[in-house]
């Protein structure tokens, strides 16, 4: 028993600020600082700088379309809707889908894509990023097919390549 005394004493010692009652007073005003954050506090320098640098690329498109297993939060992160219903194209691998999403592409023609590929383009070997063992062009067959026959590579930026339309 002593034991237990003893840790849930150093316990609090080493986590006595996280427990004071004016942090339970200021709940709100905390709450409401920690939300009006900048997002860049979130986030690596090597996001911030695929985002800044995307933005800049893709300022004139009204929409954003992203081909990644990861970014699905680059709608957000530059205020602007995707170009199709879908946020994350990973999720779209039924083929009825992958039409529907390529239909929704074909209608908002976004002049720059933002892709991570697991092959050579335009001899580019961009890293390999799996989910549940399939790779993003394996799963969304149909849709990568299509990005990469309207689609020319523009730029790369840690192993993302931005696409411009042909």
């Amino acid at each position: 028993m002593y034991f237990i005394y003893t840790f849930l004493l150093f316990y609090y010692i080493s986590n006595h600020n996280h427990y004071r009652f004016e942090n339970i007073k200021n709940f709100n005003k905390n709450f409401t600082n920690f939300i009006n954050l900048e997002d860049k506090i979130f986030l690596d320098q090597k996001t911030i700088k695929l985002v800044n640098y995307y933005k800049q690329v893709s300022e004139k498109d009204s929409c954003v379309t992203n081909i990644s297993y990861d970014m699905g939060a680059i709608t957000y992160l530059l205020k602007k809707p995707s170009c199709t219903k879908y946020w994350s194209s990973w999720l779209t691998s039924p083929i009825a889908t992958q039409k529907d999403y390529i239909r929704q592409l074909r209608k908002n023609q976004p002049k720059y894509i933002l892709l991570i590929s697991t092959h050579k383009f335009d001899g580019l070997d961009v890293p390999s990023r799996k989910f549940d063992g399939l790779e993003i062009n394996e799963r969304i067959e149909l849709i990568h097919a299509y990005i990469l026959s309207n689609y020319k590579k523009y730029d790369q930026v840690d192993g993302y390549i931005i696409l411009e339309k042909r």
